[in-house]
């Protein structure tokens, strides 16, 4: 999902959709792929060798995908004990803790179901910023993006996508475990999301410009493909 109202594309093409492609999102890094020797463009699969070609840009009205996940950013005071509830279940291995008094990241001894326990006492009422991805039920994601069109995305059916190939986007579809204040490059991973430099996927030739914070949930970047 792509929050539009800070986001722009100086630049888009269309582009034949690679055969096979599942496009779940708005967002989703592209790659370009041969398959059986038919060029086309589909969700990065964060491979070496993939070549980044912009991020899916396609609704024009109501909303092309009915999003199962999103992020969410929750700001946190560590009580005594450093056990803590997070408003949603987070999806597994998705779990950001960022210690806004420290400036460091913080793991988890463990994370059950909304319930967080830290590893030391030391951090108690320490400032957190808990960034992760969850699960939308049929009523949050209608909440979030309003009816789906009817018969879904019609790219599907003719086999073309749009691809902004240059300009600023904010964009749900990222590692919410990555700590991207650290990130020295960034880089396409599995099902379209973009990771940071720990990643083997395609290069992204751009710059991060938004950190996810509670208000806006999602990441900021400025790019060119070509």
């Amino acid at each position: 999902m792509i929050y539009f109202p800070l986001s722009s594309a100086l630049r888009s093409r269309e582009f034949p959709q690679a055969a096979g492609a599942i496009l779940s999102a708005d967002g989703q890094a592209l790659v370009s792929t041969i398959v059986a020797g038919v060029p086309g463009v589909g969700p990065s699969a964060g491979t070496s060798g993939e070549k980044f070609v912009g991020f899916l840009m396609t609704q024009t009205s109501a909303s092309p995908f009915v999003p199962s996940t999103t992020t969410k950013v929750e700001s946190i005071t560590v009580p005594v004990g450093g056990v803590f509830t997070l408003q949603q279940t987070p999806v597994s291995s998705t779990t950001l803790v960022y210690n806004t008094t420290t400036g460091a990241v913080l793991t988890p001894s463990s994370i059950s179901g909304k319930t967080v326990t830290l590893r030391a006492s030391t951090w108690d009422g320490h400032a957190l910023l808990v960034t992760y991805r969850h699960t939308l039920s049929v009523v949050q994601a209608r909440a979030l993006v309003g009816d789906a069109t009817p018969g879904g995305y019609a790219g599907n059916t003719v086999g073309s996508l749009t691809s902004a190939v240059s300009g600023t986007v904010y964009t749900d579809q990222f590692d919410s475990s990555k700590d991207f204040r650290a990130a020295t490059s960034l880089k396409t991973a599995a099902n379209g999301l973009v990771t940071d430099h720990t990643g083997t996927g395609a290069t992204i030739s751009g710059v991060v410009v938004g950190i996810p914070s509670v208000e806006f949930p999602y990441l900021g970047i400025e790019f060119d493909a070509f």
